[in-house]
């Protein structure tokens, strides 16, 4: 799974839990929508020092483990009680979104993707208070550690990749080089053909 899958990924399954909010990644350019609506932002990606080698069909491949934290607030109005009062439910709502991306359904949807697991990283926090803005009235901070897998795959680890990349890098060249694979063998006995 690259890494623009995984954030697809994850967002994918916020949005199947707030249903009724919007969802985006905080790197978005995008207007703001009206609450509720929830940000991604996606930080400190980090690949394990070790990879797992394998060679299939002669073509060398590398599976890396890469762990990366996800801050997710939830803007939200609360819930109406009467006239202009609302009640704040934002540490509720992350707490409900949180049960639901550790349950036993999800975990599993999340690893038919390649993503091993996605796990609340310290407190979860109703941050309410840090900024004054008439355009929602509760918000509430959580993060997670997303863990998931990458191949790398060809003698350069390029195959299946886009060359030159959006920033200029790698080459055609690096992407699927012809290898020196036989077309036909001719088997021959050395040694009396008498058996």
């Amino acid at each position: 799974m690259k890494y623009s899958e995984m954030r697809t990924a994850i967002k994918d399954m916020v949005s199947l839990f707030f249903q009724d909010g919007t969802v985006f990644f905080i790197d978005e350019d995008i207007a703001q929508p009206p609450v509720p609506y929830i940000t991604l932002a996606f930080r400190d990606l980090r690949r394990k020092q070790f990879s797992i080698d394998d060679d299939y069909n002669d073509v060398p491949s590398k599976t890396w483990h890469y762990d990366c934290t996800v801050d997710i607030n939830i803007y939200t109005a609360g819930e109406k009680l009467r006239g202009p009062i609302h009640k704040n439910t934002a540490m509720e709502d992350m707490l409900d979104f949180i049960d639901f991306m550790e349950s036993v359904d999800t975990t599993d949807l999340l690893m038919e993707q390649d993503l091993c697991m996605i796990l609340v990283n310290g407190s979860v926090r109703d941050i309410s208070e840090l900024i004054n803005d008439t355009r929602y009235r509760y918000r509430s901070f959580a993060q997670f550690i997303v863990s998931f897998t990458d191949k790398s795959e060809g003698i350069y680890g390029q195959n299946g990749k886009t060359a030159p990349n959006a920033s200029g890098g790698g080459k055609p060249e690096y992407i699927d080089p012809e290898t020196q694979y036989f077309e036909t063998v001719e088997i021959s006995y050395g040694g009396d053909d008498d058996g």
